[in-house]
C-alpha cells in the first residue's frame, strides 16, 4: 500500500503544536477523572446485599438472642467492631469479637446472656468481595422496649450508602481507568501503528511521557481506592486512616490483584530501564522521525524487538487483569468468566481511548507526516476494539442487568440505557473518522480528522462518566424487584394478594378481603404459606396481622399485613391461602409468584 502524501499549506510550529497536544492531554485526563468524580459524588449502592438476619428486623423476643448474624449473598470482610449491638443510650452489648463462617457470607457476634429488656440497634460496615464498603442497620426487641431514636425500621437490614468515601473511591476508579489507557492502551498502540513511516513514533519522548503519567495515575489511584475502603471500612474521622487493623483487612482482602497490579508496574518500569540500557529509550525532538536503518530479522520496525512486544502486551493483559478482578468481576459466581470477559472488556477500552490520545497528541504536531500514514492501521485496530467492546458490553450487560425489564425499572437499567445510546452515537462518530481516514491526503482533512477525534474523545468522557455511575450502582439483577398482585376467589370471599418487593429475602404479603354484595368478611383465622417445590423449600409460614387502618373505600375491605417473611432463593414460589369462616366452612387456594 502506498503511503498517502501530505500537503502542507504552512510552516510547522512545534511550540504551538506542543502547546496543542499538552491541551489534548490535559482534555482526557480532566474531563475523564472530573466526570468519574462527579458520578462519584452520587449515592452509591452497596454490593454485598443482605439476605437474612437473625434477630429478623423489628421482631420483638421474650427471650434474649445469644448473638446477632447477618447472612450475605457475596463473601464479605470485617473487623472487631465491623457488627456493634448497642441499646437507646448508645451503650454498646456485644461481646466486640466480629466472626465470619459460611466461607464470608455469614458474619455474627456474641451476645451476653440475659440482656436487658428494651430497643437494640446492630449496625454494621463491611467490605464486599468487590472492594465496595456497604453499611446497614436493623432494630430488635427484648422484652418490651421502646423504638430507637432515628432507627431504620423500613425493613429488614436496609443497607446505607457510605457517601462519605464514594467521592474518593469513585475518583481512585477514574484515575485507574485513565492510567490503564495512557499506559497499556498507548503501548498496544505504538505496537500497532508505530511501524512504516510511523516507526520511531514509540521511543518519542512524547509517546513515553503519556505511558509515565499512565503509570504514575495507576500508582496514585491504586492507593486511593485502598485508602477509600480503609476510611470506608473504619468509619469516619481522619483519624481511621491510621487504624491499623483496617489497613490489613482491606490488604488482605485485596492482596490476589495488588499483588499482581504491583507487580506488573515493576515489569513495565524495568521494561523501560531495559530499553534504556539498550539504547531504544525515548527520544527528544525529532530524532525518532528516521532510525529506519538497520531494523530488520526479529526487530520490529519501529526499533522494538520480538521479546518487548511480547513483553508489553503480556504486561498490558496482566494489568488489566488486575483491574479486572478488583471489581464486579471478582465477586460473581463464575469469576474465572467474568474476570475474562471484564479483562478483553477493559483492554480494548484501553487501547481504543489510548489510541485516542496518541492521535490527539501527536496528529498537530512535528508526527504529524509520519502518523498519517499509520491511520489505517489505526482505523482497523480501532474497529477491532470496537467489535470486542460490543461484544463483551452486552455480554457484561446481560449479566449485570438481569431481565429485561430491570433495564426501564431500576437505576442501574437508566444509567445502562443512556451508556448505550452514547456508545452508539461514539460508534456513528468513529464510522465518520474512519470513512474520511481514506482521504487524509492534505493539511485541511488532517484538522477536520483531528477535530473528530476530539469529539471522539469528548464522547468518550461521557462514557467513562456513565461507567463510573455502573461502577457505584448496584447491578439491576440484584435490585431489580417488580411489585406483584392476583386475587383468588375463596369461595364467597375474594382474597387480593400483594407483594410491594419481589426480590428474594424479607418480603411483606398483604391480602385483603372482600366479601360478597359488599359484606365485610371477619374469619375465625386467615392462614398463609409459601413454598418451593422445584427446590423442596417450605412451606414456610407467613404471620399476618390485621391492618384497621387500611380498607377505606366503598366495598368493606379486611386487609392483613405479614411480618417480613425471608423467602430464600429466586424462582416460582407457591403461596397457599386458608379462610375460615367459621368452625365447619374453610376455604383455599395456591396462586404461583416468581420471586427475583
Amino acid at each position: 500500500m502506498t503511503a498517502p502524501t501530505v500537503r502542507s499549506d504552512r510552516r510547522a510550529r512545534p511550540g504551538r503544536a506542543g502547546r496543542r497536544g499538552r491541551t489534548g492531554v490535559l482534555l482526557v485526563l480532566v474531563v475523564g477523572i472530573g466526570a468519574w468524580a462527579l458520578a462519584g459524588a452520587l449515592p452509591a449502592a452497596a454490593h454485598a446485599v443482605l439476605v437474612d438476619t437473625s434477630p429478623r428486623q423489628g421482631a420483638t423476643s421474650e427471650s434474649s438472642p445469644d448473638q446477632v448474624v447477618l447472612r450475605f449473598d457475596e463473601p464479605v470482610t470485617v473487623l472487631d467492631g465491623s457488627l456493634v449491638v448497642s441499646d437507646l443510650r448508645g451503650e454498646r452489648w456485644d461481646l466486640e469479637t466480629v466472626t465470619t463462617t459460611d466461607g464470608g457470607h455469614t458474619v455474627s457476634v456474641d451476645l451476653p446472656p440475659d440482656l436487658p429488656d428494651g430497643r437494640y440497634l446492630a449496625s454494621w460496615r463491611l467490605l464486599s468481595l468487590d472492594t465496595h464498603v456497604t453499611g446497614g442497620s436493623i432494630d430488635f426487641t427484648v422484652g418490651t422496649g421502646h423504638a430507637v431514636p432515628g432507627a431504620d425500621v423500613s425493613g429488614p437490614g436496609t443497607p446505607r450508602s457510605t457517601s462519605e468515601t464514594s467521592i474518593l473511591g469513585s475518583l481512585a476508579r477514574g484515575l485507574v481507568a485513565v492510567g490503564m489507557s495512557l499506559l497499556a492502551g498507548v503501548a498496544l498502540t505504538l505496537l500497532v501503528v508505530g511501524r512504516g513511516l510511523a516507526a520511531g513514533l514509540a521511543t518519542s519522548s512524547a509517546a513515553r511521557r503519556l505511558e509515565v503519567a499512565g503509570l504514575a495515575l495507576l500508582v496514585v489511584g491504586t492507593g486511593a481506592g485502598l485508602t477509600s475502603q480503609v476510611a470506608g471500612l473504619s468509619g469516619p474521622g481522619p483519624t481511621s486512616l491510621l487504624d491499623a487493623r483496617a489497613w490489613a483487612g482491606v490488604l488482605m482482602s485485596s492482596w490476589p490483584w495488588l499483588l499482581v497490579r504491583t507487580a506488573t508496574l515493576l515489569g513495565w518500569a524495568g521494561l523501560w530501564t531495559w530499553q534504556a540500557r539498550a539504547g531504544r529509550g525515548p527520544r527528544t525532538g525529532l530524532d525518532g522521525l528516521g532510525g529506519l536503518d538497520g531494523l530488520g530479522g526479529l526487530d520490529g520496525l519501529d526499533g522494538t524487538r520480538s521479546h518487548e512486544r511480547l513483553a508489553t502486551v503480556a504486561l498490558a493483559v496482566t494489568l488489566a487483569a488486575s483491574i479486572a478482578a478488583g471489581g464486579h468481576a471478582g465477586a460473581e459466581p463464575d469469576p474465572w468468566l467474568t474476570i475474562t470477559v471484564t479483562t478483553a472488556h477493559v483492554l480494548a477500552a484501553g487501547i481504543w481511548v489510548g489510541g485516542l490520545t496518541l492521535l490527539v497528541t501527536h496528529l498537530r504536531g512535528p508526527w504529524r507526516t509520519r502518523l498519517v500514514a499509520a491511520l489505517p492501521a489505526w482505523s482497523s485496530l480501532a474497529l477491532l476494539t470496537v467489535g470486542v467492546l460490543v461484544a463483551t458490553g452486552t455480554l457484561q450487560a446481560v449479566r449485570a442487568l438481569g431481565p429485561l425489564a430491570a433495564l426501564w425499572s431500576t437505576g442501574y437499567g437508566h444509567v445502562l440505557l443512556a451508556k448505550i445510546l452514547v456508545v452508539i452515537g461514539l460508534l456513528l462518530l468513529a464510522n465518520t473518522a474512519r470513512t474520511s481516514v481514506r482521504g487524509t491526503r492534505h493539511a485541511g482533512s488532517v484538522l477536520r480528522l483531528h477535530r473528530s477525534v476530539l469529539g471522539e474523545t469528548a464522547l468518550v468522557a461521557v462514557v467513562l462518566a456513565l461507567s463510573a455511575v455502573l461502577a457505584a450502582s448496584a447491578p439491576g439483577r440484584t435490585t431489580y424487584s417488580p411489585p406483584w398482585s392476583e386475587t383468588v376467589q375463596l369461595g364467597p370471599v375474594v382474597a387480593a394478594l400483594s407483594i410491594e418487593e419481589t426480590r428474594s429475602g424479607p418480603q411483606v404479603f398483604r391480602v385483603a378481603l372482600r366479601g360478597p354484595r359488599s359484606t365485610e368478611v371477619l374469619p375465625d383465622s386467615l392462614d398463609l404459606t409459601v413454598m418451593n417445590p422445584e427446590h423442596g423449600i417450605g412451606p414456610l409460614p407467613v404471620v399476618l396481622r390485621r391492618d384497621y387502618a387500611a380498607g377505606a373505600d366503598d366495598v368493606p375491605t379486611t386487609v392483613y399485613v405479614s411480618e417480613p417473611t425471608v423467602v430464600p432463593a429466586p424462582g416460582t414460589w407457591d403461596i397457599e391461602v386458608l379462610v375460615t369462616l367459621d368452625d365447619v366452612t374453610a376455604y383455599s387456594a395456591t396462586v404461583a409468584y416468581t420471586a427475583w
